[in-house]
């Protein structure tokens, strides 16, 4: 027998005579398919393949697993002769060096065809016992032996993995549909597993899902913005720039330009050579008006166009995703629709459209959860999944993901799945699986999940299949431990049939028959006569009243780890494994470092701590005052007829409406060509202000 095709990382399993490598017209074959429904390689990062093949001579093939696009893997047996069967192929997943999931099979080949098994390692046969000749598969334990009808004939899709739906199993378990959450992206499929498909893109105006998922709009094209309007891309040139040339992204021309003189098509030449720029419409003309400068060809308004700002030739350099601006001979940048200048580093432009987790619906908004995964794809934090091992358990976004349900009693493997009490027994959580651990002396005997049988009873003594007789009708502990039958008790006291020690019996403390009472969250225990309680892991008994049990729960803020250790920081307080901590909300912070008042900054509306701890709003030149909006510093106050037109604090009042043509009177206002702009008011003509 001889693995073909064997995935990456597992080797080539060789079997016994009777298989060959495949080449052959006709195949005698079986392709085994191996997936799982675990997290990858969180829950699950190995798989190990025994197979034996019709002669009995074993062999074995491991591989590692980094991720789970490396799934399904697929191991091809091919026969070469010799008998049919049966051949038994075992897969174990392992984790961390550790077993955590097996499955098997057994099958014949069908002579001349290429059959699929497969077999899926699911995460709810972890806790399954199946004895015997049977196997855990979607339905429970099954046998091992698959039927020549219930092997799938093979198909070009067989080998490949797919998240919705059901596929044949060996005829009776179904593939299972493993949903992982991720971040949520427009791809046609549900990746947060809430049901739903790519909610929050809007794709009639998503410049990255325009009309259809993955279907982008140009990214910062030449001298000019992209937006997606009604599901269709739409480019439209910055201010004093035309798009002439098909073959480029962009507008690559100036309507300024002696060649492109308010149009792509009207060159200026002859008698008219320059280019003058007017409000209703550039025009060639002879000379320049008054305040204009010739600039090769172009009549330049020097304290306004990107292009010649300042003087001739200096132009503006190119921001990404903004739109370059020349204010009283100073270069700038205006952001274009949707991105956002968060960083304030003039060499990336407007770096941020708000949709990152550092600036999540406002420059400086951090969006993040305690042991979960966070998405801002909509410009809205949100927490779209738990990391392996944790739930949301309480609801409260703000401390994310905040209950180990591998290890919670009250959430064991999964919120609101507390781990039932169990008869004489001590009950715990490992690995999301509740354990119980029969108490000592005690036993299940009807498969349930308690410890209902006494060992010290002589009609079970010392197992479950063992009767005392009424030669030794006693049973009686046994010198190396556990129990036995004897003719009378030689040590304790005989209740019934049992010789028991009343000082430590649960079922007689302090006397035949009086039996210590269970209670919530506990196991009942007889110390020195008297009975007691013993609380599950995670709960105590903070009000020492025994007919509730261990009612407190010690990851609770009012009792975290231990009774009367309450969490400062009220509404804002949560409980970790590892002891008291802050959960801030979006918009707020812990600045102070004090965690008795909570988080206590408003990173939305504070001064001191915009956006973030630590960040003052600070105005520059001509600014009079500055405060936070949205998380983001901005002028409140401008002096005289200074005025912050860029929204930027940094750079303060950066523009005198009183003299600015592009800002005459107030921001935004501009002249038209030709006039000028004197006192906040535009007047005709050229030349210095009256």
């Amino acid at each position: 027998m001889t693995a073909r095709r064997a995935s990456a990382g597992l080797s080539s399993v060789l079997l016994a005579a009777g298989l060959a490598l495949a080449g052959c017209a006709e195949l005698t074959e079986v392709l085994v398919v191996i997936d799982t429904d675990l997290a990858v390689p969180a829950e699950l990062d190995e798989l190990r393949v025994d197979v034996i093949g019709p002669d009995g001579v074993a062999r074995r093939s491991e591989g590692r697993l980094s991720g789970p696009d490396e799934l399904p893997r697929t191991l091809a047996l091919v026969h070469r002769g010799g008998a049919l069967g049966p051949v038994s192929v075992t897969v174990t997943g392992i984790a961390a060096g550790s077993n955590v999931v097996q499955r098997r099979a057994r099958f014949d080949f069908v002579p001349g065809e290429t059959r699929v098994l497969r077999m899926t390692l699911l995460g709810a046969c972890a806790a399954t016992r199946c004895v015997g000749d049977v196997t855990c598969g979607e339905n429970g334990c099954r046998p091992i032996l698959v039927p020549a009808e219930e092997l799938e004939p093979y198909s070009p899709d067989a080998i490949r993995r797919t998240d919705a739906g059901a596929s044949p199993d060996g005829g009776v378990d179904a593939s299972v549909d493993a949903c992982v959450p991720s971040v949520e992206a427009c791809n046609e499929r549900d990746d947060d597993c809430d049901g739903r498909t790519d909610e929050g893109f809007d794709l009639q105006t998503d410049p990255a899902n325009c009309g259809g998922c993955g279907a982008a709009c140009a990214v910062d094209p030449v001298n000019a913005s992209s937006a997606c309007v009604a599901g269709g891309c739409l480019v439209t040139c910055d201010d004093g720039f035309l798009d002439c040339d098909s073959t480029v992204e962009g507008c690559e021309s100036s309507d300024r330009a002696p060649a492109t003189c308010g149009g792509c098509t009207s060159p200026c030449e002859g008698a008219t050579p320059l280019c003058e720029p007017r409000a209703d419409g550039n025009v060639c003309t002879d000379a320049c008006p008054g305040g204009f400068a010739v600039c090769s060809g172009s009549c330049v308004d020097t304290e306004s166009d990107p292009l010649h700002c300042g003087t001739c030739g200096m132009a503006c350099p190119k921001r990404p995703n903004a739109t370059r601006t020349c204010m009283a001979g100073d270069c700038g940048f205006e952001c274009d629709p949707g991105f956002y200048d968060c960083d304030g580093d003039p060499t990336n432009g407007c770096e941020s459209q708000q949709t990152e987790l550092d600036n999540c619906g406002g420059c400086g908004l951090a969006c993040g959860f305690a042991n979960g995964v966070a998405s801002c794809a909509t410009g809205a934090c949100q927490l779209v999944g738990c990391d392996a091992g944790w739930g949301d358990c309480d609801g409260d976004l703000d401390n994310g993901c905040e209950r180990d349900v591998r290890t919670s009693v009250a959430h064991c493997g999964g919120c609101g799945a507390a781990c039932p009490s169990a008869e004489n027994a001590a009950v715990a959580c490992a690995m999301g699986v509740c354990q119980v651990d029969c108490l000592a002396g005690f036993a299940s005997c009807d498969g349930a999940p308690d410890c209902e049988t006494s060992l010290a009873d002589p009609a079970t003594c010392g197992s479950c299949s063992v009767a005392c007789d009424s030669i030794s009708p006693v049973c009686a502990p046994a010198a190396g431990g556990g129990y036995r039958c004897t003719a009378g008790c030689t040590t304790g006291t005989q209740c019934g049939g049992s010789c028991v020690d009343t000082t430590s019996d649960i079922l007689h403390c302090g006397g035949c028959g009086v039996v210590c009472p269970t209670a919530p969250n506990a196991t009942p225990t007889c110390d020195a006569s008297a009975c007691g309680l013993r609380c599950l892991p995670g709960f105590d008994d903070c009000n020492e009243v025994a007919a509730d049990g261990c009612e407190a729960d010690l990851e609770q803020v009012t009792s975290c780890g231990a009774c009367a250790v309450t969490c400062p920081g009220g509404a804002d307080a949560e409980c970790t494994p590892s002891g008291c901590a802050l959960a801030c909300a979006v918009g707020t912070d812990d600045c102070d470092g004090d965690a008795s008042n909570g988080c206590e900054a408003d990173l939305l509306t504070s001064s001191v701590d915009c956006g973030r701890c630590g960040r003052p709003c600070v105005g520059g030149a001509g600014a009079t005052g500055a405060g936070c909006m949205a998380g983001v510093c901005t002028v409140t106050g401008c002096a005289g007829s200074l005025a912050d037109c860029d929204g930027r604090a940094a750079n303060g009042c950066e523009i005198d409406t009183d003299i600015n043509r592009r800002h005459c009177g107030g921001c935004g206002v501009a002249c038209p060509g030709g006039s000028r702009c004197c006192a906040g008011a535009c007047l005709a003509g050229g030349g210095p202000c009256p």
